[in-house]
């Protein structure tokens, strides 16, 4: 976040409202994308500079995405993350946290950090401005398998010999009836795959009161993901990388989990409004963007 690229910004956004309500687009509501450095998120004076100019901005919501933060960011990074942003809850408007995905981006959510969260399907869970640089090459997941249990991906040689090791297949295989009519659904429907998982994670959370959130996503989401994750980790994967990969993952998981814990113990909480859905009414949707 540059001082000067931002301040032009709020000049902008003022002059494109004044133009929209001109021109008979009074209903047409603008959202305000701060895009910030490590750096910037943790200066408290850039952050109450920042906060300061966005509360009399003629936005609905603050979108924030924070340079490499996201779904493989360590839990002391996740849990600065959640304390440095509720510094904006005071401009009382809906927070959303862009490309962030995993139980990264779920943490913000749970913490009531952030009102909302976006990222793509199975991909654009990091904010990396190096993809910027870099002409799009195909869609999707990019090849990548969700595997749920221990909020990681695989390619499909990487899941084939993680499903070769014993219990492998039969601890970690999609068995939801819901999902997966079978494991071969996992390669064959990757993306309808991601979205099923990711959207049941999300209506579970949203089901809950904020006040009590982050202890059900601690006790059911992070502890059932350290379990799964040491299981995977006894697992006797033959692939020599993935299995340094898989024990990397339980490793970061129980980081994230101590990280989690004591923030949870020792802060004071406070909570982003929620945005509101401007699109249908469809339930995925609703719960994508809830």
């Amino acid at each position: 976040a540059d001082a000067s690229s931002v301040s032009n910004d709020y000049v902008l956004c003022e002059s494109l409202r004044k133009e929209l309500d001109r021109l008979g687009g009074k209903d047409i509501k603008l959202d305000f994308e701060l895009s910030l450095t490590p750096k910037a998120l943790h200066d408290y004076s850039v952050r109450q500079n920042l906060a300061a100019n966005l509360h009399n901005l003629p936005i609905d919501n603050v979108w924030i995405r924070v340079e490499n933060f996201g779904s493989k960011s360590t839990g002391s990074a996740t849990r600065e993350f959640i304390e440095c942003v509720r510094d904006f809850h005071s401009i009382a408007k809906p927070i959303v946290l862009d490309c962030a995905g995993g139980l990264v981006g779920l943490s913000a959510l749970s913490f009531g950090s952030t009102g909302g969260l976006c990222h793509g399907v199975g991909q654009k869970e990091k904010f990396d401005i190096s993809g910027w640089k870099k002409p799009r090459t195909g869609g999707g997941s990019g090849g990548f398998i969700y595997v749920p249990d221990i909020d990681r991906y695989l390619d499909a040689d990487q899941l084939n010999a993680f499903f070769e090791a014993r219990g492998g297949k039969s601890k970690f295989g999609c068995n939801d009836a819901d999902c997966c009519g079978d494991l071969q659904d996992m390669f064959d429907r990757r993306d309808e795959h991601f979205i099923i998982q990711r959207s049941k994670q999300l209506a579970d959370l949203s089901a809950i009161p904020v006040e009590k959130r982050a202890d059900h996503f601690l006790q059911k989401h992070v502890q059932k993901t350290v379990r799964a994750a040491r299981a995977a980790a006894s697992l006797k994967v033959t692939d020599v990388k993935l299995h340094e990969a898989i024990i990397e993952n339980k490793k970061r998981i129980q980081r994230l989990q101590d990280a989690l814990v004591d923030l949870n113990d020792k802060s004071g909480a406070s909570y982003s409004r929620v945005p509101h859905f401007r699109g249908g009414q469809s339930k995925i949707s609703a719960i994508l963007t809830g």
